[in-house]
């Protein structure tokens, strides 16, 4: 089962915990250092390090693994411990280390832009390493970016669309899609906040998806 989210930065890192509390989860970190959401759940009580040790949680660092951010003299301000990731650096292969790397049947994939600037560096697709992670796991969440949607390609929205979950079962913030009976126009049914549902209508035109309109139900 496929989950697209777009979150807010106000309850970004709670949703993600959100989903990895409920089940074993395999996090993929690609815009943030691990302990961002070590801090998080230490507010709840929780410590990271424990859900490690009972394999409940497992971190794949891309982020501080990434040569591609130290190149660019970006501010990392720690070296990821090896209890949070393999030590041993990824490089170009990504898309077999991810593989190899994921023990567990949820997957979160935390941010979508940020994952697709390591596969274009690398000359890789990152649909295609998503559908790998498919076949891998029962359950793959994953984090965009930016908002609306109206600038991310056609292929991307067909295989949100294509692996879409029903709006019935979203959490706060996370998006259902559809097409109409045309296939002219997308529909995003998003869950906001638990009050009341948001539709964005994006229509498809050379390429690119533009955002038409959107519909609020309490």
């Amino acid at each position: 089962m496929f989950y697209y989210s777009s979150p807010n930065n106000m309850n970004y890192h709670h949703l993600v915990l959100e989903v990895a509390l409920k089940q074993n989860t395999t996090l993929i970190l690609t815009s943030e250092c691990p302990s961002h959401f070590q801090s998080c759940l230490l507010k709840q009580g929780i410590k990271m390090d424990d859900l490690i040790k009972q394999q409940k949680l497992q971190i794949i660092d891309l982020f501080t693994q990434n040569t591609l951010w130290q190149e660019e003299e970006l501010p990392l301000t720690e070296t990821a411990p090896k209890l949070w990731s393999d030590p041993q650096p990824y490089q170009k292969d990504l898309s077999n280390y991810l593989l190899s790397q994921v023990k567990q049947k949820v997957v979160i994939l935390e941010n979508l832009s940020f994952f697709e600037i390591m596969c274009n560096e690398r000359k890789l697709k990152p649909l295609k390493i998503i559908e790998e992670l498919l076949t891998k796991c029962d359950q793959l969440h994953i984090f965009g970016s930016k908002q609306p949607l109206s600038q991310e390609s056609v292929s991307l929205i067909n295989f949100i669309i294509k692996h879409s979950i029903s709006v019935t079962n979203l959490l706060p913030n996370q998006s259902g899609f559809s097409k109409d009976i045309d296939g002219q126009m997308i529909v995003e049914t998003r869950h906001d906040g638990g009050i009341c549902f948001e539709k964005s209508i994006y229509s498809l035109d050379q390429n690119k998806v533009n955002y038409l309109s959107a519909l609020k139900m309490i």
